[in-house]
């Protein structure tokens, strides 16, 4: 007489499986999400920091000046005009306005931005929930904050 055995998974076992396989995706999923959010921050932060560059072309081609006066407020409440003669619309060397539209395409248009003929800064928003918006301007700040553009200076808060 001989003993037939099934060969195969119980139905404890395939639920145990299908339980840790779903585990492991969630944790998976989250470190994309996290990734992905720290992607989008450093794009933000790169394109900002190459501004810097980009201004000193546009002060030297024309005539040690960033163009008439264009003042904003924090984002996102004004967001970043890039229409007019000045370093953010201008289309001529050295100009921020192709920057300004790319960084704008990053993070849903929360760009703001202020210039006055000797001075400049942008400001944008990124996903940080302790200090929400990363701002540089020509004095050579590349900062986090919690405050926008401080226009009298058209400095970085």
């Amino acid at each position: 007489m001989k003993n037939s055995l099934n060969k195969g998974f119980t139905l404890i076992e395939l639920l145990v499986v299908i339980a840790i396989i779903g585990v492991l995706s969630a944790v998976v999923l989250a470190a994309l999400n996290t990734s992905k959010t720290r992607g989008t921050d450093a794009a933000i932060k790169k394109s900002l920091a190459n501004m810097r560059a980009q201004s000193e072309i546009y002060f030297g081609a024309h005539s040690n000046s960033y163009g008439p006066s264009l003042g904003t407020g924090p984002v996102p409440s004004k967001p970043c005009n890039t229409t007019g003669d000045n370093i953010f619309g201008t289309t001529t060397l050295g100009s921020l306005k192709n920057m300004i539209v790319g960084l704008k395409k990053i993070n849903a248009d929360h760009v703001a931005c202020a210039s006055s003929n000797s001075a400049w800064a942008v400001l944008s928003s990124t996903t940080d929930t302790a200090k929400p918006n990363w701002c540089v301007d020509s004095m050579g700040n590349s900062v986090a904050t919690t405050s926008g553009i401080f226009t009298p200076n058209i400095t970085c808060m």
